[in-house]
């Protein structure tokens, strides 16, 4: 990669930084790990996670409105998936990473 490629712009750094604030979140992470699996909607979740309805759409309101996750309409149901493949990629690394792992 080359160094320009490399360089941000002061406006892509603070909106990567407002997207990690969401991020920073561990019922919000479970939320991400739950639908890296498949698409879901509220009541599954709600159930599978064991999160008030109401936390869970102030939850999933935060990780639309950055962009995080998508919602998809299918008959009377919406199903919540995750954005894009960079955050699949995202979440298969985290676990990785030092601070998932305690050390």
């Amino acid at each position: 990669m080359a160094k320009e490629e490399l360089m941000l712009s002061d406006e892509r750094i603070e909106e990567g930084a407002e997207c990690l604030k969401a991020l920073a979140s561990p019922v919000r992470l479970k939320i991400l790990f739950t639908l890296k699996e498949k698409p879901m909607c509220v009541t599954d979740l709600e159930q599978e996670l064991g999160i008030s309805q109401s936390s869970l759409s102030q939850h999933l309101r935060t990780l639309r409105y950055k962009r995080i996750v998508a919602k998809m309409r299918k008959g009377n149901k919406v199903y919540y998936t995750i954005s894009s493949e960079a955050f699949r990629e995202l979440l298969n690394i985290l676990p990785q990473i030092a601070c998932f792992r305690g050390q």
